[in-house]
């Protein structure tokens, strides 16, 4: 028989020839041996081929066993290492909390104090006959307190809502000449706050100020600027309260009941609570759980939300999820309310209208190519039976240069 057509060593053979090589033989002395014990003619290549290969095996063996361990021994790091972060999470939580509610307790008892307004009881405007009613719908939306750009900044936010104020007032007094004025709403619509947390080191690099502060800043002003002189005015005023996705309290989104886990839920509360304080009678919170709200106007139906869970901000689009609030809500309703975008946009005669931002151009409207002047939108309704419903026309604040 040929040297090269021998048949394959088998395992047990080449652990013979491992045991003698560890024994001290040498492969001259080895080969030999084998053949004479096995009565075989193996040639020498043939059998260190086979010893080689034979080796080769068993460490890839025992490294996919020691990757195995390896890996088992990682993901126990990784669990351990995910439930030290956790733990860490939850405490640093539990303290920012308590931190920003003591700090809202003491800004709470200020504001309901320092105030430019003489508190008295107001005085409900009387209807007037021959003349139609109206309500105004004043939308706030991406206010983004706390946020510091090149163009704004807290002191540039005091000085709009102050300006934003005083023409909200302004219009109320001047269609009181000609209508009745049955309701004010004020659609709170979210992204109240910059978020110093939203983006890790690029929101903390955008920010003035952290977001116990931010929410501290966002009651005195929204309280002092817009809520306290409405109230005051002894109209009936309707706040209807969403969240925004820069409101969320952590870095990623929460699905599950936004409205009392963001923290707009804790602007919104104070702010009702502060109305209370107050003795307004006048003023009506509706906060949201979820990510959206109803309310009716007149005989017509509207959705307030904050638009970040819509695609774009285009006629499409925003066609679409009305539609499927509508369907989720189980109505047919005429009008569509948000923000988000930070580019004032009127689709149709009123239908859907995305509210401005108060900061203006930033990065992100700069980036997706909006243009993102400082502002926001006032609208009219009018109790009539000549137009398809009551939308009568809106009116963009705008603040720039303020």
């Amino acid at each position: 028989m040929a040297i090269d057509k021998q048949p394959a060593l088998t395992g047990e053979q080449i652990r013979f020839i491992l045991q003698h090589r560890d024994e001290g033989m040498s492969w001259a002395e080895v080969v030999p041996y084998f053949n004479e014990c096995h009565g075989s003619h193996y040639a020498d290549r043939v059998i260190r081929k086979a010893v080689k290969k034979y080796q080769l095996a068993n460490d890839l063996e025992q490294t996919d066993i020691d990757i195995a361990m390896l890996r088992q021994n990682r993901t126990a790091q990784r669990s351990a290492m995910k439930a030290n972060r956790t733990s860490r999470l939850v405490l640093d939580a539990l303290e920012t909390r308590d931190t920003m509610l003591a700090e809202i307790r003491t800004a709470v008892q200020a504001t309901a104090i320092e105030t430019n307004y003489e508190i008295a009881k107001p005085t409900k405007p009387k209807k007037k006959k021959g003349r139609p009613n109206m309500i105004i719908e004043l939308l706030l939306s991406d206010l983004h307190y706390g946020k510091k750009t090149d163009k704004f900044d807290h002191a540039t936010a005091e000085k709009r809502m102050a300006e934003l104020g005083h023409v909200v007032l302004s219009e109320l007094k001047r269609k009181a000449d000609h209508y009745n004025i049955s309701e004010v709403v004020v659609a709170l619509l979210g992204d109240i706050l910059e978020n110093s947390l939203m983006h890790k080191s690029e929101s903390l690099k955008g920010c003035e100020f952290s977001n116990s502060q931010q929410v501290v800043a966002a009651i005195r002003s929204i309280w002092k600027h817009i809520l306290l002189p409405l109230g005051m005015s002894g109209h009936k005023i309707t706040v209807m309260c969403v969240p925004g996705n820069h409101d969320r309290p952590e870095q990623t989104k929460t699905y599950e009941t936004p409205g009392l886990e963001y923290l707009t839920y804790i602007i919104y509360s104070v702010l009702d609570d502060m109305t209370r304080l107050h003795k307004f009678k006048n003023i009506t919170f509706n906060i949201a759980t979820g990510p959206y709200l109803q309310h009716q106007i007149f005989t017509d139906k509207v959705i307030y939300e904050h638009f970040d869970l819509v695609k774009a901000n285009t006629r499409k689009a925003m066609d679409a999820m009305f539609s499927k609030r509508q369907k989720q809500l189980g109505i047919l309703a005429q009008f569509y309310r948000g923000g988000h975008y930070h580019e004032p946009t009127i689709y149709g005669r009123g239908e859907i209208i995305v509210n401005g931002g108060l900061p203006g151009a930033d990065g992100y409207s700069d980036g997706l190519g909006f243009t993102a002047e400082s502002s926001q939108v006032i609208s009219y309704y009018v109790d009539t039976g000549e137009r398809p419903n009551s939308y009568y026309h809106s009116f963009i604040v705008c603040l720039e240069g303020i």
